[in-house]
């Protein structure tokens, strides 16, 4: 992790929304093409330095190192405003809609454990779900 050199860390966890009645409704095939499409908005929206996996189902996570504690909206922001241009042009049957959690840690104020930042981004993100909070 980032806690040796300082380096600030955004961590975002990332659901796709509905994916189980896309694949219901569409097929695995439209899954796939959620999925993919879903990749291709998170490489459209963060930087190449910044660091994009895909660790379940239709579950993703970015880390953003270096980043100010103030960046978080614009960072959401934009990932939004792919989503809806995606939504725009892609022409399907569906909307394809994301929920996300964001955490911040700056290790030189408080220690942050990569494990940590994943289950508060993760918890974050199903409150997201669930209609509670905005981040």
């Amino acid at each position: 992790m980032h806690n040796r050199d300082k380096t600030k860390v955004w961590l975002i966890f990332i659901d796709i929304d509905g994916m189980k009645s896309i694949n219901d409704t569409f097929g695995h095939s439209e899954g796939d093409n959620a999925l993919t499409a879903t990749a291709n908005i998170l490489k459209n929206t963060f930087r190449e330095s910044d660091v994009i996996a895909r660790i379940g189902g239709d579950e993703f996570v970015v880390m953003i190192a270096g980043a100010d504690e103030f960046n978080g909206c614009s960072i959401i922001g934009r990932l939004q405003e792919n989503l809806h241009s995606h939504n725009i042009f892609a022409k399907k049957c569906y909307r394809l809609s994301l929920s996300a959690g964001i955490v911040y840690c700056d290790p030189g104020e408080s220690p942050c454990s990569l494990e940590v930042l994943l289950k508060k981004a993760d918890q974050l993100m199903y409150e997201r779900k669930r209609g509670r909070t905005y981040h």
